[in-house]
């Protein structure tokens, strides 16, 4: 009787494969699907990676230091500078490196918080690497050098230092007057009349003209800004590279002033 149930079966599975003309795939179609999974996989561990390097290289200009600096919160200062763009894009290739790791031959195995925790390992371990050889630096003056929407969307910095009112100021300098005031560009393109605190004076080679700086002060006037800090720019530092098609980044001869470097 079971023989005879099984038989019917069979016949009835034979039918439908003859029906719906039912053939095996070939093996290439499953190693090509492995290796596009795996492929995949890699390309959002390195995308990731590479944002890694970037974030770290924000964060690191952002130090103590500079905070103890300057008035407010502590937690505003961290909302106002945290690189959000290359946060979201770290998150969203983790979970691609995830999802996909766990569509491996032997991804199932692996538990849920495992899989998470391996993903974000490895694309810290492999981000300090890239930060490391300079990687985050790169990026970011290539984006800052070619990228339209660069201090809006990609480093919310640029905007945060842009505040005069509050006391913060950043933008390319155009030319040094004398020991005491210098010539500013900010990245709005208004120019600013720097000074420096009465009785003191601007370090020889710490203004220079064609260079990115930020200033920590206060403004005194529309158009001039008392300097009590000055620092070099570090991400952002390409984005200037748009002013120098301004008129008033020439000197007085005509002559352009160094490139940035």
């Amino acid at each position: 009787m079971t023989n005879d149930i099984n038989e019917q079966f069979g016949q009835k599975i034979l039918e439908k494969i003859k029906e719906e003309k039912i053939a095996p795939k070939p093996r290439w179609r499953f190693l090509l699907q492995k290796y596009m999974v795996w492929g995949s996989g890699i390309l959002a561990l390195i995308v990731g990676s590479l944002a890694v390097s970037v974030i770290i290289y924000f964060i690191q200009d952002e130090n103590a230091n500079v905070y103890q600096k300057l008035d407010g919160s502590w937690l505003k200062f961290i909302f106002l500078t945290l690189p959000y763009f290359w946060l979201i894009l770290l998150a969203f290739f983790v979970f691609i490196f995830y999802y996909n790791l766990k569509h491996t031959g032997r991804g199932y195995r692996y538990p849920i918080v495992a899989a998470i925790a391996v993903s974000i390992f490895l694309s810290l371990f492999f981000g300090a690497i890239f930060f490391q050889l300079g990687v985050g630096r790169l990026i970011d003056d290539l984006l800052g050098e070619g990228t339209p929407l660069y201090s809006s969307v990609l480093n919310r910095q640029m905007i945060f230092w842009n505040a005069p009112d509050q006391g913060r100021l950043t933008g390319l300098v155009i030319g040094q007057t004398s020991d005491n005031e210098f010539v500013l560009l900010d990245i709005d393109r208004q120019t600013w009349q720097v000074i420096s605190e009465p009785n003191h004076y601007f370090l020889p080679g710490i203004i220079v003209a064609g260079q990115p700086i930020r200033l920590i002060g206060v403004k005194t006037d529309d158009d001039v800004f008392q300097a009590h800090e000055v620092m070099p720019v570090g991400p952002g530092r390409r984005f200037f590279h748009h002013f120098e098609d301004d008129p008033r980044f020439h000197s007085p001869d005509g002559m352009m002033p160094p490139p940035l470097q």
